[in-house]
């Protein structure tokens, strides 16, 4: 391989790199409006034993999507140690997960649909995983990595449309439901696996960072755990955590109970909930610029809260929708909700390439793998832990798997949930962003201060308000960091 860290952050190579995000958007969207809709309904899996499965598949994602992420930091190859992953997204095996099981007992169909669901999960890991990580590789520069991150997120809610209507339109259009969910898997699938192409021809890395086994993999691997664990050191990615965790499992909770809102609880039919849904999509749109120049402009903090508000808001009020509600009401909060999907989603997304710049300051040491597999290890288990929760939910109100009719505590339980449980997910995550303290401002001395040491400059000559600002993103006292011995 030649050098690449003097291609320059064109909007073309941002548009590269943001494209691979259509994936990511679109797989998560459909199936966490849909996964929990297809087990219960059409597989007919009670309840609590969709909770166990989504807990149980999270925990292993939550296993092997941190080795995944060590491992990325260590390929070496001739088309990188990030992009040649992105050629496993060119296989659509998006499919996996709607293979109807061919066994009829209870325990079985766990197993089987337990098992397809972890296939599919390692899949996604070993696309997504290398492609969080390579924007730091990319460039260095706040204001490039904040619009790289837009266009990012507006290829993630063009997946997030695409996942939203593509599947609930091909699923309508087959009167057998098991048939329209693996036409939906195949066909979604193939469509998602087009852009990982560009992205793999048309992003770049940095080559001088790759790190070395020396003790060989094995020896690596015996310290995987404690590299990982090493990461909540770092102040800045503790808080990051909060604010991604508050964002995205909100997300996961609003998209899993609120066809189930629309079609059970208010007795609308299924294409009705999904233009509610799409409008939702299409209105994250209007909240990406404003997100984007928020960040820019003041900081991930203030888009994050801002964002919050507006995503509360809406789930309060389309749980106080009456069951005749015109579709223009829904839009208005269809409005709100997705200027706040999509505020919360992309200003925790801008915070990771900058976390590893904060981690560099701490260990002498690129890990942006390390930090993006961690960040997707919590993620499963705190995703898991919600599908629990939202499916320990539907029994206790009295919600029957495979029922066309439920009991009226079931509907109004439904609709309750979605009033409380996303608000509460969004002020946990909003505390996290009042923490929180990278911004322009600060980056910039972090940075500063980093190009000294790496020229050989003393620790003991750091200005006074340096000394300040890099404590402050770190929260560990300055003689402690720059020490290349805190990792391995």
């Amino acid at each position: 391989m030649t050098p690449v860290r003097d291609k320059s952050m064109n909007l073309w190579r941002m548009i590269a790199y943001g494209s691979g995000d259509i994936f990511g958007g679109g797989t998560a969207t459909a199936v966490a409006a849909l996964y929990t809709l297809f087990l219960t309904t059409v597989a007919r899996v009670e309840p609590l034993t969709v909770g166990m499965i989504f807990l149980v598949v999270k925990v292993m994602s939550a296993v092997t999507n941190p080795i995944v992420g060590y491992v990325s930091d260590h390929t070496r190859s001739r088309w990188g140690r990030r992009r040649v992953y992105f050629l496993v997204g060119c296989v659509p095996f998006f499919a996996l997960p709607w293979i109807m099981s061919p066994f009829e007992s209870p325990a079985v169909k766990a197993v089987w649909y337990g098992g397809t669901f972890i296939l599919y999960n390692i899949c996604w890991s070993l696309v997504s995983i290398p492609y969080f990580s390579i924007l730091a590789d990319m460039t260095a520069d706040f204001g490039e990595r904040s619009r790289a991150t837009g266009i990012r997120m507006v290829f993630s809610k063009i997946g997030t449309l695409v996942g939203t209507w593509l599947p609930l339109t091909i699923i309508g259009l087959f009167a057998v439901r098991e048939t329209g969910y693996l036409a939906m898997g195949l066909i979604v699938g193939a469509v998602f696996a087009i852009p990982w192409l560009t992205c793999f021809l048309f992003t770049w890395e940095r080559e001088d960072i790759v790190i070395p086994k020396p003790g060989g993999l094995g020896r690596e691997m015996a310290n995987l755990y404690r590299n990982f664990v090493s990461t909540l050191r770092n102040s800045s990615f503790r808080r990051h955590l909060v604010m991604y965790l508050g964002a995205l499992t909100t997300f996961d909770v609003f998209m899993a109970v609120f066809i189930m809102a629309v079609t059970i609880s208010l007795g609308r039919p299924l294409g009705f909930a999904r233009d509610v849904l799409v409008t939702v999509q299409i209105c994250q749109f209007a909240g990406l610029p404003i997100a984007t120049w928020l960040c820019i402009r003041f900081s991930n903090s203030m888009a994050f809260m801002v964002a919050a508000a507006s995503f509360a808001l809406s789930t309060v009020a389309f749980s106080l929708m009456p069951a005749d509600a015109p579709f223009m009401h829904m839009a208005v909060a269809g409005f709100f909700a997705g200027c706040g999907i999509a505020g919360t989603v992309m200003s925790s997304w801008n915070n990771l390439p900058f976390i590893a710049d904060v981690d560099e300051i701490i260990t002498m040491k690129r890990r942006e793998g390390i930090y993006a597999g961690f960040q997707s290890f919590v993620r499963q288990l705190s995703q898991g832990l919600a599908m629990l929760l939202t499916n320990l939910t539907l029994a206790g109100i009295g919600f029957v798997a495979g029922s066309g009719e439920q009991s009226e505590n079931a509907r109004r339980g439904i609709l309750h949930f979605l009033m409380i449980a996303p608000p509460v997910l969004l002020f946990i995550g909003a505390t996290g962003a009042a923490l929180y303290r990278v911004n322009k401002g600060n980056y910039d001395v972090l940075m500063a201060e980093i190009r000294r040491l790496r020229a050989g400059g003393r620790k003991e000559d750091v200005p006074p308000e340096t000394r300040r600002v890099v404590e402050s993103l770190t929260g560990i006292r300055y003689e402690k960091l720059w020490r290349s011995d805190l990792v391995n």
